[in-house]
């Protein structure tokens, strides 16, 4: 049970008769009220959080409100351990929602997408190397002169798809076009 001290009634540090003193507790009750140890008391005392009157002991309303601005604070302020859960929850939803997204059919795994890639331009270049037998299978002048056709159109579009490949390289580092270019030239 929680004894009190009741505060006493009359004239005291300048105060009329009808001014009345806050209830004091011990640092014992103090704590019982705060549902801490003692040594977690004395340790807020020294941070300035509470104040103890020698005589008296510990104003019970004051020294409860400003704990609880204390912990208020305390619980705004972010420590670093906070700040990584935080960190963490975010990571973790962003990683669900992607899964979320594959499983739907929206998103694939890039190494996926790049071997279907490179499995369609396999099959195009195939046709492409076997399109000068199929048309002059006797006429080899005709045949070399589309073989030779072939390897120019290979050779622009390897062009182009550098200097693309380039201007995305560019975009992603913040560069401007006529640097990505030029980069791409001297390569």
């Amino acid at each position: 049970m929680t004894h009190v001290r009741p505060a006493r009634a009359g004239k005291r540090n300048g105060r009329g008769a009808g001014s009345q003193r806050p209830q004091c507790v011990s640092a014992t009750e103090l704590a019982r009220w705060f549902d801490c140890a003692r040594s977690y008391l004395n340790e807020i005392e020294a941070q300035g959080v509470i104040e103890r009157d020698p005589q008296r002991g510990f104003a019970l309303q004051p020294s409860v409100l400003r704990y609880i601005r204390f912990l208020r604070r305390e619980r705004r302020q972010s420590s670093p351990q906070n700040e990584a859960q935080v960190e963490y929850q975010h990571a973790r939803a962003r990683w669900l929602e992607l899964k979320l997204l594959e499983r739907e059919g929206v998103l694939m795994p890039v190494s996926e997408c790049q071997a279907i890639q490179d499995s369609a331009i396999g099959i195009v270049l195939r046709a492409l190397h076997s399109l000068p037998s199929r048309l002059f299978f006797r006429d080899q002048q005709a045949r070399k002169h589309c073989e030779q056709a072939i390897r120019d159109i290979r050779r622009e579009i390897s062009a182009q798809c550098s200097q693309h490949a380039a201007e995305l390289r560019a975009q992603a580092n913040g560069q401007d076009h006529a640097t990505a270019v030029a980069r791409n030239d001297t390569q």
